[in-house]
């Protein structure tokens, strides 16, 4: 074969009915690719016969001969058989060439910057850009996109097409991070341990490592565990509303007319809750809420009773990057939805003292003062304690962070005895699925953000990341 008989064959602008042999016996000067590499699609080829360029998909530089290869896709062959071809052996592909440098110049056109997706990796600096066209991989392509046609898309419609498909692209989702840790059998017996809980499914994923869950010497309960020293509320001594018969009890029923309303301060209106059981003011805290009890007669859609029926919404225990254990809910969230208790272990505040140097020791405290309505003035008032290191429930993973989405009420059922009450913590902001539940362990509203750290609060540093975060928790 003649170099002018090889320059005809591989231009990419000539079209070839079919490969011509040649008469000549000796090997042909130009060996453009190796007959294994590129096997026809429904015939075998010889040694002599002729490859057309169909066009050019890539380019690379290679590093150990110094030269720029680039890969060819060829006439009557699939991608699998594209070869990578140093520029001396595309003589005659001018138009070819053009065409890829034309594809090349459109893709390194200026973007706006924005932020990289989840789940994709870090682009090579070396690397040269591919055009628009190239195929992702694992997705799926669309007709405009397809290898097997001769034809570039020559109309709108179709180029508009194939826009749409890569927008969809870039909007996919990134491929969900695997547990590794599902069947562990302390995973199972964790979740066994779930079950006493009242209320929907609570469910537990580690995505980070391979802790297959929290502690399993740690005991679920529903309500306080009442110890020594600590007088529980006698339900004897309990009375509630008499009169709100309406369909949506006190909600309904004239303020004059309804004992629980009553109860609450002057300056909320009637009953803290809307009807549909929402905090009408969620990121307020300051007035306790004065719930109905199972001695009151109205019905049981009465908003009063939110945190009397219990947790509503499913949660989930996740493992987060660097502060253990987390919650978070796979459903968004309103501004004033009821989460659930804070509960454990009822101590005196003598016995606090007691286990606060033990949890100090740990790094950890789970203590919560019951002193919404202890008189300062009365120094030998009894204060007791909530205690959720060893007995609890879902709520005791919550994290602290100084930017919180959730805030805790002091809800009394009990009218007799203020010094047991509930602690239950409400959204304070809508808040959407699968965003970490958190509240604020000790609020710092003196604090401003840039101030430096007291030496007294370094012991306990706080990891929420928040954007104000005061740098420590207690």
């Amino acid at each position: 074969m003649t170099d002018s008989e090889v320059s005809a064959a591989a231009s990419a602008n000539a079209e070839v009915d079919k490969p011509e042999s040649t008469s000549s016996n000796s090997e042909p000067e130009l060996q453009v690719i190796n007959e294994q590499q590129l096997p026809l699609a429904s015939e075998t080829t010889s040694s002599d016969e002729i490859f057309e360029v169909r066009k050019i998909v890539g380019e690379k530089y290679d590093r150990e001969t110094g030269e720029t290869l680039y890969r060819i896709r060829w006439k009557n062959f699939t991608k699998d058989s594209d070869t990578w071809e140093p520029i001396e052996n595309l003589d005659g592909c001018e138009g070819a060439l053009e065409k890829w440098k034309q594809k090349k110049t459109a893709s390194l056109k200026p973007q706006p910057l924005k932020k990289r997706g989840p789940g994709r990796p870090p682009k090579n600096p070396d690397a040269v850009p591919k055009p628009k066209k190239i195929t992702l991989k694992g997705r799926k392509r669309s007709r405009s996109m397809s290898t097997e046609s001769d034809h570039e898309p020559s109309n709108g419609k179709r180029a508009n097409s194939t826009t749409k498909s890569f927008e969809k692209l870039k909007l996919h989702p990134a491929p969900p991070q695997i547990d590794k840790t599902v069947n562990h059998p302390d995973r199972l017996k964790f979740l066994e341990n779930l079950k006493p809980l009242k209320g929907p499914k609570i469910t537990i994923v580690n995505t980070v490592d391979t802790v297959p869950c929290p502690p399993l010497d740690f005991t679920f309960v529903n309500d306080y565990v009442y110890r020594d020293g600590v007088q529980a509320p006698d339900p004897e001594f309990m009375w509630g509303c008499k009169r709100c018969k309406g369909p949506f009890g006190c909600q309904t029923t004239n303020i004059e007319n309804c004992e629980c309303a009553q109860m609450n301060h002057e300056e909320l209106p009637r009953l803290a809750y809307k009807h549909t059981g929402l905090l009408k003011f969620p990121q307020e805290c300051a007035y306790a809420i004065h719930e109905c009890n199972e001695k009151c007669e109205c019905y049981n859609r009465c908003p009063n009773k939110t945190v009397l029926k219990g947790r509503q919404i499913p949660l989930e225990i996740f493992k987060t990057e660097n502060k253990g254990w987390g919650l978070r809910c796979p459903n968004d969230l309103p501004a004033g939805q009821f989460i659930d208790r804070y509960v454990g272990e009822v101590i005196t505040g003598e016995e606090a003292e007691r286990r606060t140097k033990v949890q100090e020791l740990r790094g950890l405290t789970y203590l919560f003062d019951l002193d919404k309505f202890n008189d300062e003035e009365e120094e030998d008032a009894e204060v007791y304690c909530i205690d959720g290191a060893d007995f609890g429930g879902v709520t005791r993973f919550i994290n602290h962070s100084c930017e919180p989405n959730l805030m805790i009420h002091a809800v009394t059922h009990n009218r007799s005895d203020l010094r047991v009450y509930d602690l239950a913590l409400f959204t304070s902001r809508k808040i959407p699925a699968g965003e970490e539940l958190c509240f604020e362990y000790v609020r710092n509203d003196d604090w401003e953000p840039g101030q430096e750290v007291p030496e007294d609060k370094k012991k306990f540093p706080c990891f929420c990341g928040a954007k104000k975060c005061h740098g420590w928790l207690f």
